[in-house]
């Protein structure tokens, strides 16, 4: 099974005031912790879904190097201070044309997730065969990362604006399509006041 994750990496950051995805943390940066869960994780590919002023300058260096090149790819989305949706549908279209069977999207400014977060919900999807999907969940509300089936991706063509693929399958009928599971810690980071206090939880 071709299981390909989108990470999306095009945001303004403007409630954080700065490139949020830049800044440091255990000695790499926010979506550069992100970008490392994906590649070790279970997926067989990862796309990176940026805007046209965001070049990836937080990767770590190490993935540069053939040994983890081949394994991931940047698309830039120029749309993409239109909404995530935009960020959304050119990532999974990007999917189609690698003949994915399945993608996960993940949010390029969630550092707390770790490659068995993601490994998890790869095995419960593939568990759940009558499932179109596998989606974390905070107090009861379903968010990225979300594991979802090819036979869903047309569907996307309907996302419009800043709707993204968690409120997308909010859809009462496609809710009752798919599994729901909790992550610990399932957090944005997207004003410095998150920022601090991720950062203060880290050094207790």
């Amino acid at each position: 099974m071709k299981i390909i994750s989108i990470i999306l990496a095009a945001g303004q950051s403007k409630r954080m005031g700065r490139d949020k995805l830049s800044l440091p943390i255990d000695g790499g940066t926010i979506a550069g912790s992100v970008l490392s869960s994906s590649l070790q994780s279970n997926v067989t590919h990862t796309i990176v879904v940026t805007n046209q002023n965001n070049h990836c300058l937080w990767a770590p260096k190490e993935y540069s190097q053939l040994e983890w090149s081949h394994k991931w790819s940047i698309i830039v989305c120029p749309e993409a201070w239109r909404g995530q949706s935009y960020s959304v549908r050119s990532g999974i279209e990007a999917c189609e044309q690698l003949a994915a069977d399945a993608v996960m999207i993940l949010l390029a400014d969630q550092p707390q997730l770790t490659k068995y977060d993601l490994n998890h919900i790869i095995n419960r999807y593939k568990q759940s065969e009558h499932h179109l999907f596998v989606a974390s969940r905070l107090n009861g509300i379903p968010q990225p990362p979300i594991l979802f089936s090819k036979k869903l991706f047309s569907q996307f063509n309907d996302l419009k604006g800043d709707r993204g693929a968690g409120q997308f399958i909010r859809t009462p009928s496609l809710l009752a399509k798919g599994t729901l599971i909790e992550v610990e810690d399932l957090i944005d980071i997207d004003t410095p006041s998150d920022y601090r206090q991720f950062i203060a939880k880290k050094g207790s």
